[in-house]
């Protein structure tokens, strides 16, 4: 990863992705269609952790999985793909971090009248 990208991971878990899940989303947009392992090596991340962050990402929306089956016996290899577009991520991102804000003002508006009920029922 690089400064960029770095970069890039600060900023979504200064909206409330997960570092894990921050890394995951980089490696998926940098490396094409990745697999697990290609994942782990780009960003240093264990399978475990990496799981936890498909995860995330598949239930935001942002991924599908693409599973292809090899010659040996066991376990297909999963591919990571972007299912919707860069612009849509960018504005569900935004939708949802303005919700966020909606919240916290409301809460900011409840703590204000308690405070202020507190004050006068002294």
């Amino acid at each position: 990863m690089d400064e960029k990208d770095n970069e890039i991971v600060d900023i979504l878990t200064r909206i409330g992705m997960t570092k894990n899940t921050a890394k995951v989303f980089i490696a998926i947009k940098e490396l094409d269609n990745p697999d697990t392992k290609q994942i782990m090596q780009f960003t240093g991340i264990m399978q475990p952790q990496i799981s936890v962050a498909i995860h995330k990402l598949q239930e935001m929306g942002y991924i599908e999985v693409k599973l292809e089956r090899t010659e040996k016996r066991g376990r297909p290899i999963s591919y990571f793909f972007f299912c919707v577009s860069m612009e849509d991520i960018l504005h569900d991102m935004i939708a949802r971090v303005l919700k966020k804000i909606d919240a916290e003002k409301q809460n900011i508006a409840k703590l204000k009248e308690l405070i202020e009920n507190y004050i006068y029922d002294e």
